[in-house]
């Protein structure tokens, strides 16, 4: 409020509040989770929001849908600007390879065996449109990613395998 207002709480009564000095904090960039829908791309793209790609099956996996957005982005005269995307990935940190492997690998497997839920659930009838399935068809439609992603929910593949193709 920009005039002087009174307050009635419980313990304390005011007759006049003036909110003064005022905050000249901005409001926070508005951040829009998602994980490949055109729809979340046009949104973002018109109201000059930030894109937050959700992506936890690393950097290979995830290549052709953000370099899809910056397509999208680009042919939708968007602003390249690099505040318009975030990218959320899975960071094992450790001094050396061989201690990483050791401290993470049981995880990286599991979350690999258990990220992808049933497909009936994952894309449930009218979720996506036609354009966001087509879009994502073009990308998974690779017979060597479809592969590798049955060696990873089967857990046979290695840390660095994991590590390497997502």
């Amino acid at each position: 409020e920009r005039e002087p207002f009174a307050f009635n709480g419980r313990f304390t009564q005011l007759r006049y509040v003036n909110l003064w000095p005022r905050p000249v904090q901005a409001l926070p960039p508005i951040w829009v989770p998602g994980s490949n829908s055109v729809e979340t791309w046009e949104l973002v793209t018109q109201q000059n929001y930030c894109y937050g790609h959700l992506s936890f099956s690393g950097f290979r996996a995830a290549k052709p849908i953000v370099d899809g957005y910056w397509d999208y982005v680009a042919a939708h005269d968007g602003d390249p600007n690099p505040h318009r995307m975030a990218f959320t990935q899975i960071l094992c940190v450790a001094d050396t390879d061989a201690e990483a492997e050791r401290k993470y690998y049981d995880a990286v497997k599991y979350f690999q065996r258990v990220r992808d839920p049933a497909k009936r659930f994952a894309t449930p009838p009218g979720f996506n449109s036609a354009e966001s399935l087509s879009g994502m068809l073009t990308r998974v439609n690779d017979p060597a990613a479809i592969e590798d992603k049955k060696r990873a929910t089967r857990g046979e593949m290695s840390f660095w395998e994991y590590d390497e193709k997502g």
